[in-house]
């Protein structure tokens, strides 16, 4: 996955965001001003992500949607 396709997949994650203490926490990270800031979690998901294959990934449902079939 590139750098474009990370960023319109977080994008869509964000918009989709409905639990306001995840986005609070989102904002705190958009405060950081480097990257030593971030915790060693957050940057290793970020490196994962960035290796990962779209071909490997789960596309994102909505609970109503697995409910519903």
């Amino acid at each position: 996955m590139d750098l474009a396709e990370q960023k319109i997949s977080l994008i869509q994650w964000i918009i989709e965001l409905e639990d306001e203490q995840v986005i609070k926490k989102l904002e705190v990270l958009r405060s950081l001003d480097s990257k030593e800031r971030l915790p060693n979690e957050v940057i290793e998901l970020l490196e994962l992500s960035s290796k990962a294959s779209l071909d490997d990934c789960i596309k994102h449902t909505r609970s109503k949607n697995l409910i519903s079939k």
